[in-house]
């Protein structure tokens, strides 16, 4: 059994022959004092970063132009590798559960004007935005995103 973390929040033990390995590629997309942010659907609506799943036949950065693409409409250059990331993660609405590699990238916005709600092609994250870096906390951030507080260095501005 694999100690899995859960989408609405708390933990799952998963038999490990039900995990599937998913390579995922993240953008942090700052513009001035904000950063693109998704809001997640369900219970918690908390912030998580824009991107999602690589598929086989993607590179990294394919993926991750395809997923900013797709979930905020924008167009990115992206830079470097910002952080990288396991996730033993159970998705509670559909029972599937994955062993994740999460790769978070530094982009450049090409492009500014955000998907309406309505029109993003994702069934965990909706609303694009930019949001506030200094309104970040650990209470609104998805927890596989809290590393991002120390990146940013929120709360050590002085």
């Amino acid at each position: 059994m694999v100690a899995c973390r859960c989408w609405l929040g708390g933990e799952v033990l998963v038999p490990k022959e039900k995990l599937s390995h998913r390579p995922g590629a993240y953008g942090i997309v700052q513009r001035g004092d904000a950063i693109l942010l998704m809001t997640t659907v369900g219970e918690n609506g908390r912030y998580c970063l824009p991107g999602g799943g690589i598929e086989p036949w993607e590179s990294n950065i394919v993926a991750l132009e395809r997923e900013l693409k797709e979930e905020a409409g924008i167009q990115v250059d992206v830079g470097s590798l910002a952080h990288f990331q396991e996730d033993f993660f159970y998705y509670d609405p559909t029972g599937d559960a994955w062993h994740g590699l999460l790769f978070y990238y530094n982009c450049s916005p090409l492009s500014f004007d955000l998907l309406p709600a309505e029109l993003v092609d994702d069934e965990s994250a909706t609303n694009p935005q930019w949001v506030k870096i200094d309104t970040l906390h650990e209470d609104n951030l998805q927890p596989q995103e809290l590393w991002l507080l120390g990146y940013l260095k929120i709360g050590d501005k002085h």
